[in-house]
């Protein structure tokens, strides 16, 4: 009798709900004195995208700063089925709360400009776009661009392609260039076959194994397993 009422009562919040509307789950939260991660893992490249390949860029926001009252948004490079970029030049977020510095572990991290209100290459518009000229430097990929926010936030929504943040990473020696936003965001893609994956390195080395162990087997094939005769 119990059980079925609990049943009961859990229907009937559910659907007090539906009817009043519970808190929506579109949005990105990170509490006061809180340090949350975000996976960026969809690409505007099919080839950056399963089954073809992949791509993982970490946004790491941080309200744990200035004694838990400042936030930081830090960007990195993780992995990329296309080998390893050279940098990460572009960051937007969905919150207007603006930037105040940046530090990207190079001497050009006073070149990083912002822009309100964005369309961000097929991912939409976010209320903060981030960018800087690459200049030769490589930011982004062994350490994090960090962007100290001019105040603390702990909710961003998701735009119209349903993500808070969107980076841009690039440098490839294949030429391979992409934007990259959260699991789950639908933005529009494209082919570059610039982006196909990139053989692992133990993956090269057993294709050539196989080979030395085929021409093995056909060199014995041919020679019938016996050893050539010296000629004096």
């Amino acid at each position: 009798m119990a059980k079925g009422f609990r049943l009961i009562l859990v229907v009937a919040v559910l659907t007090l709900g539906v009817i009043v509307g519970l808190p929506s789950a579109d949005a990105g939260t990170c509490d006061a004195n809180t340090v949350c991660t975000f996976e960026l893992i969809v690409a505007n490249v099919n080839q950056l995208n399963p089954p073809l390949g992949s791509i993982d860029v970490r946004v790491t926001w941080d309200n744990t700063v200035s004694g838990g009252t400042g936030t930081t948004l830090s960007v990195q490079f993780v992995s990329s089925s296309a080998g390893t970029p050279k940098f990460i030049e572009e960051f937007g977020y969905n919150s207007s709360v603006a930037v105040s510095s940046v530090s990207d572990g190079t001497s050009n991290s006073s070149k990083w400009s912002g822009k309100t209100a964005s369309n961000i290459d097929g991912f939409g518009t976010f209320a903060t776009d981030e960018s800087r000229p690459v200049l030769g430097d490589t930011f982004g990929i062994t350490s994090a661009v960090v962007f100290t926010l001019a105040s603390q936030i702990t909710s961003i929504d998701k735009n119209s392609a349903g993500t808070e943040f969107v980076a841009h990473v690039g440098g490839f020696d294949s030429g391979c260039s992409a934007f990259v936003g959260e699991k789950g965001s639908t933005p529009g893609s494209h082919d570059d076959t610039n982006c196909a994956a990139v053989p692992e390195p133990i993956t090269m080395f057993l294709g050539g194994t196989g080979l030395l162990a085929l021409g093995y087997a056909a060199r014995k094939r041919l020679f019938g397993g016996h050893r050539l005769a010296n000629v004096s």
